[in-house]
């Protein structure tokens, strides 16, 4: 009986040492809950890990005129830079007015091309948050101007 014990807590320790670890993957937003897939993870996983956060703007995003306005105009049918068919007021810290073209290539090769103006930071112009470290297919171009006062 002891030897047959023995060889059964064997052959567990070797079945348990080989398997590989079986964990739900899912990602939820607006959400307190969330269930996906269940996937076999890459050899060396020793856990799963469950986790929930709660993120929300701090602070509130101000959407006070600030008493600049931009040119304003969209197009996702090029990327050469489309002409202005009105203004729009700044709000809270868009001290600048931007212009950005874009072409970006999906990966069933698609291109989406689109340009637009409006209101921007000028933290977002000084950083050219949008030309920098763009993943590869994507061809951005930003440039700012001064805005006019209301």
């Amino acid at each position: 009986m002891q030897v047959f014990l023995t060889a059964v807590i064997f052959l567990a320790s070797v079945i348990t040492e080989g398997s590989s670890r079986i964990c739900e993957q899912c990602f939820s937003m607006n959400s307190i809950s969330c269930s996906g897939k269940f996937d076999v993870c890459p050899n060396g996983v020793t856990h799963c890990v469950t986790g929930l956060e709660n993120k929300t703007v701090v602070p509130p995003i101000n959407v006070t005129p600030n008493g600049y306005k931009c040119p304003a105009c969209y197009t996702d049918k090029s990327t050469a830079e489309c002409t202005s068919t009105g203004y729009i007021n700044c709000v809270g810290k868009e001290d600048q007015c931007a212009t950005i073209t874009a072409a970006v290539v999906n990966p069933d090769g698609t291109v989406i091309m689109y340009s637009l103006k409006g209101c921007a930071t000028k933290d977002t112009c000084d950083t050219g948050i949008f030309s920098k470290m763009l993943p590869e297919g994507y061809r951005v171009k930003l440039n700012c101007f001064s805005p006019n006062k209301v």
